[in-house]
């Protein structure tokens, strides 16, 4: 996946980390490091795909200024709209995580709650979003199983 190859490339290199940092600043924004996800947790994923939508136009930038670096890195509006798409489908997961987690005792009730939710969630994205039909069904099967 090009997302991880640049996250891995920037996180990975002092002298692209730094300029990223540096197109920050000259732009006066709040500097927004990359994200790499990690296997073994999964709302990584959706961190790090929500970090690369938040730092979008400077990670352009960087990509365009070192293209030598990124021959094979670009990302174009429908690589974007892909990314949106998969922050839908993936917020609700993310939320819910926080949820449960963050009380101390988590009730039955709370987890059934949380669960329909996602499902009715995955089922509307199935029906109305053809192109995260996929994502949402699979995620759906695998929690139907549960």
């Amino acid at each position: 996946m090009r997302l991880r190859k640049f996250m891995i490339k920037v996180r990975n290199s002092n002298k692209l980390l730094e300029d990223l940092q540096r197109i920050f600043e000259s732009q006066s924004i709040e500097f927004l490091s990359p994200q790499l996800d990690i296997s073994t947790r999964w709302n990584s994923t959706f961190l790090m795909i929500n970090k690369m939508i938040q730092i979008k136009v400077q990670a352009n930038m960087l990509i365009t200024q070192h293209s030598n670096e990124f021959t094979n890195i670009h990302f174009d509006d429908n690589d974007w709209k892909n990314l949106n798409k998969l922050v839908s489908v993936l917020s609700p997961f993310y939320s819910a995580t926080l949820t449960l987690s963050s009380s101390i005792y988590s009730i039955i009730g709370d987890l059934c709650l949380t669960f329909w939710t996602l499902i009715q969630h995955l089922q509307y994205e199935i029906l109305v979003n053809q192109i995260q039909y996929l994502l949402a069904d699979s995620i759906l099967q695998k929690l139907n199983e549960y």
